[in-house]
């Protein structure tokens, strides 16, 4: 996080061999504090911590369906039973062709 006259670094080293060099710099020059920066590093590592362990799934039309709520995934073929995942984002699709309406869930962790 590069801030106002501050420079701080945060990892998540338990993925750091995983990515290798791929690193997100923050620069915010409202932050004025060490502290701020580092709350600025713990926010964004704990964004990329969630989508991390998402991915997407497509499902029937739900219109119920919000943002942030979190679902139960079940899928032999992905291994997950019952895993709870957050809903992070979603896209609405209209197929002319089926004459069918998808709904694409995009994941993330809890």
């Amino acid at each position: 996080v590069y801030a106002n006259g501050v420079t701080t670094e945060d990892w998540d080293w338990g993925q750091v061999e995983l990515v290798y060099d791929r690193l997100a710099q923050v620069s915010d020059m409202n932050l004025d504090s060490a502290a701020k920066a580092h709350q600025r590093g713990a926010a964004v590592l704990s964004r990329a911590q969630r989508e991390a362990s998402g991915g997407h799934i497509q499902v029937p039309m739900n219109c119920g369906q919000d943002l942030f709520d979190v679902v139960e995934v079940t899928s032999a073929q992905a291994g997950l039973s019952a895993a709870k995942r957050r809903v992070m984002a979603t896209a609405h699709l209209w197929s002319p062709a089926k004459s069918k309406y998808t709904l694409t869930l995009w994941l993330g962790a809890v």
